[in-house]
């Protein structure tokens, strides 16, 4: 029986927060964008005379959108990468306007790459996400942003979102149907959060021709009350001094892992801290693995995998 070495909160920030520069302050402002004409709202803040956005709303609000865009991040060089079109599904919501607190936004030194190529643009980092300009990304991705100061509502728009006929347009929106048709089928019955860390460890294992895990209900709900276990005490033991895999008593498998870690409710950086750490690593890319439950608790922002080999 495998387990994980434990992750909290310390290591887990760290993927967050570059070395700060200088500190500003950030003036909460509910911001209105439309997007090809439909109308978002959503948490931003005035930096210095700039409107600032979190980067994750931005992936999503532009998700279904030929302006879309995917999002990783490279702990290894510190850096922000981000690819045109829509190759990846985003699930989660955008961040309504609720936090009308005056917060402190640290200047990021991580650095940021169009595919493999490094941009010069910047961000602040504000509780931990890091916040953009929108005309700042719109350079980069190839979109429009327009500021109507009468009705106070930013517009974005692309070439490509109203120019149907094109073989370009056609060929992205087909490649982000598919996606988004196959996240829904292997992410059924899933949250967001889970299934974002189910996708994100599926393609971890894609890029190196190991097989799909796939989700088995059983496991999910054995690993979701870990993850609510493991707020009141984080550890592979269980609150009731059992060994955690006595979960699984009646289930037929030859071997199992399990890793843990809190601090984040964002699956690409609890990923990422994983895939830092070569035990955690040499899990995820175990080829014997067939099948995986994903627990997620937003009380603590705890977090649970369970790896299955039949």
């Amino acid at each position: 029986m495998k387990k994980s070495v434990l992750f909290g909160l310390t290591a887990l920030l760290t993927l967050f927060v570059s070395v700060p520069a200088f500190g500003a302050v950030a003036n909460p402002t509910p911001a209105k964008v439309l997007v090809n004409a439909d109308e978002i709202e959503l948490q931003a803040y005035e930096i210095n005379g700039y409107t600032y956005f979190k980067l994750r709303d931005i992936d999503r609000m532009l998700d279904d959108t030929a302006a879309g865009f995917e999002l990783r991040y490279n702990s290894a060089n510190d850096s922000i990468y981000l690819y045109k079109g829509p190759f990846f599904y985003s699930s989660g919501s955008i961040e309504k306007p609720s936090d009308y607190e005056v917060k402190t936004a640290i200047y990021s030194t991580q650095k940021v790459y169009l595919e493999d190529e490094r941009v010069n643009i910047h961000a602040y980092s504000i509780d931990g996400y890091n916040y953009f300009k929108l005309r700042d990304l719109s350079e980069v991705l190839g979109f429009t942003v327009e500021w109507n100061s009468e009705e106070k509502i930013i517009s974005i728009t692309s070439e490509y979102l109203y120019v149907e006929d094109t073989r370009e347009y056609a060929d992205r929106k087909k490649a982000y149907d598919e996606a988004k048709k196959q996240r829904e089928k292997d992410t059924a019955g899933m949250d967001d959060e889970e299934g974002d860390m189910l996708v994100l460890i599926n393609r971890e294992r894609e890029l190196r021709g190991l097989r799909k895990l796939k989700k088995n209900d059983e496991l999910n709900k054995i690993a979701e009350q870990r993850a609510e276990e493991l707020e009141d005490y984080f550890h592979h033991i269980r609150p009731d001094g059992t060994r955690w895999y006595k979960l699984l008593e009646g289930m037929d498998y030859d071997d199992a892992t399990e890793l843990i870690a809190y601090g984040s409710d964002h699956a690409a950086s609890v990923l990422a801290a994983w895939m830092d750490y070569q035990p955690d690593r040499g899990e995820i890319l175990e080829k014997t693995y067939e099948e995986i439950g994903v627990g997620y608790d937003s009380g603590e922002d705890t977090w649970t995998v369970i790896l299955l080999e039949d």
